[in-house]
């Protein structure tokens, strides 16, 4: 009898341990929980506005040239637009909060 209720307290203990550990090891899923490295994230942001910055100051050069090149414009644009596209698909992503529950109101 004492080695069945031995049994069942060592089963019960390496479940509880098996448990623990489990969810320590998955508890900071990026899944559906929502929660990431925002440091790496606001890098990213970060690097995607300048880039966009840097986009808009060049297509503004080039076109204030007396014969803008056109192909440049074109490029810096594509630039441009490939990373705003970037940068709303990571906020879009992020978190889809509806606006009633930011609070927002729409006047």
């Amino acid at each position: 009898m004492r080695k069945s209720v031995r049994k069942r307290i060592a089963a019960v203990s390496i479940m509880v341990v098996v448990a623990i550990l489990a969810s320590i090891a998955y508890s900071h899923c990026q899944i559906p929980c929502g929660i990431y490295d925002d440091e790496a994230r606001f890098g990213e942001i970060a690097e995607h506005i300048t880039t966009i910055e840097k986009s808009m100051k060049e297509i503004e050069r080039l076109s204030a040239e007396a014969k803008p090149n056109m192909n440049q414009i074109v490029r810096w644009v594509n630039n441009k637009e490939l990373h705003a596209d970037e940068l709303s698909v990571r906020s879009c992503r992020q978190k889809a909060t509806p606006m009633r529950k930011m609070n927002i109101s729409r006047n």
